[in-house]
């Protein structure tokens, strides 16, 4: 299945090969210029990925992104406008559903947008970083809610009556100490610890967890 509307068409439409890519391709040769340097040097390694996957790719998120859209934001709404919902508990709940919902709004247009234009990276480098940093801010804050939503079950289930009451103020304690987390993690990256790069098959950005130097500042570094 070719793509008529990314960089691929140049392979297929040039003659060099019938079905697919020609030899040595990788997934890089795709990637504009502009943002090669947050590619790291492991990518190179990796052959082109049939453009039928990134479509189909992107029709699957793009379902699962709205229909989780709709459920996080029904979640928050629910709670908002019942004031028999406004519990310590659900608190903890909503503060998930919240997080979720910033992460599907920064994140999942963009990424089904490179589905449909060719599967790369086709915003800037500094976005790139950005989107990175959203990502992981609101999936460091989702992991440190869940925590304490189980915590909170552990609670209830194992201690029932007789354990510590979740208060309002605990609740809000929690919640903005998971963001308190999420945010000292993420910010980092954006002075010189650590970094962001894209990823896997270029689509998306993330945490630079290849580098093995602390001070890579989201360089992947040159191609070997």
């Amino acid at each position: 299945m070719a793509n008529t509307t990314g960089p691929q068409v140049a392979f297929y439409s040039s003659g060099a090969a019938t079905f697919g890519y020609p030899d040595g391709t990788t997934v890089v040769d795709f990637v504009p210029e502009d943002v090669k340097y947050l590619v790291n040097e492991h990518w190179y390694s990796f052959p082109p990925v049939n453009p039928m996957w990134h479509y189909l790719l992107g029709v699957v998120y793009f379902f699962l992104g709205m229909i989780s859209i709709m459920g996080n934001g029904l979640v928050i709404y629910l709670y908002m406008k019942s004031q028999a919902l406004k519990t310590p508990a659900n608190m903890l709940v909503v503060n998930l559903a919240l997080s979720d919902l910033i992460m599907l709004t920064t994140n999942f247009p963009f990424f089904c947008y490179n589905c449909f234009s060719g599967g790369m990276w086709v915003f800037s480098g500094t976005y790139c970083e950005i989107y990175a940093a959203l990502g992981a801010v609101t999936g460091v804050c989702s992991i440190w809610t869940l925590c304490m939503i189980s915590f909170d079950r552990y609670n209830i289930i194992c201690k029932g009556f007789n354990g510590p009451k979740l208060t309002q103020g605990k609740a809000t304690a929690m919640c903005a100490t998971a963001w308190i987390i999420s945010v000292g993690w993420c910010l980092p990256p954006f002075f010189g610890w650590g970094g962001y790069s894209l990823e896997g098959i270029l689509t998306s950005c993330s945490f630079d967890y290849l580098s093995q130097d602390m001070n890579v500042s989201g360089d992947g570094g040159d191609p070997p």
